[in-house]
């Protein structure tokens, strides 16, 4: 569980919240596990800060710092570590085509050059991720809409004119 506050002075109301609630359901917490009053925080893979939710950089270096797959098990590795990364890179089911097709049962594991431009332009993706936060009231929200043949992929941005466009969110 995170319990993040926007302002400093509602976080113990929000804790108290969650309290109550655990203790109406006779729940209980580990203390070794509780983190209080921390700046940032990693959770289910990835990093909470004040920014909003970041890429963890230990999974990103995972990726950048991969050899070429040689067989279909790092293949399966590769694609692994995609997926759980795949909210950070733009039009990701696209870019990750050829690792899949990689997979196909029936044939003969070939890395392509197709892989390896597909592989590159992963890493170079990954050295750089956004930061996916809130939106801030007042700004419009821009949904744009990705469709090929084989995917489609959304993206929620907020343009925000005087500072650098904000994305919000990637989903599928």
């Amino acid at each position: 569980m995170v319990v993040k506050s926007d302002f400093g002075q509602s976080h113990t109301p929000d804790l108290q919240e969650l309290f109550d609630t655990i203790n109406k359901y006779h729940l209980k917490l580990n203390p070794d596990k509780c983190s209080f009053g921390v700046k940032a925080v990693k959770f289910l893979g990835f990093l909470l800060s004040h920014r909003g939710i970041e890429a963890n950089l230990e999974r990103c270096a995972a990726v950048i710092n991969m050899r070429s797959p040689q067989n279909v098990k790092e293949v399966q590795q590769l694609t692994g570590r995609i997926i759980s990364l795949s909210r950070f890179v733009a039009r990701i089911a696209d870019k990750a085509i050829p690792f899949f097709q990689c997979l196909k049962k029936n044939e003969k594991f070939r890395w392509t050059e197709e892989c390896e431009k597909a592989f590159c332009c992963l890493k170079e993706s990954l050295g750089s991720p956004p930061v996916l936060s809130k939106p801030i009231e007042g700004y419009p929200l821009l949904l744009y809409a990705a469709v090929s043949d084989q995917a489609m992929s959304t993206t929620l941005v907020q343009d925000i004119t005087d500072k650098d466009p904000k994305t919000h969110l990637f989903c599928k």
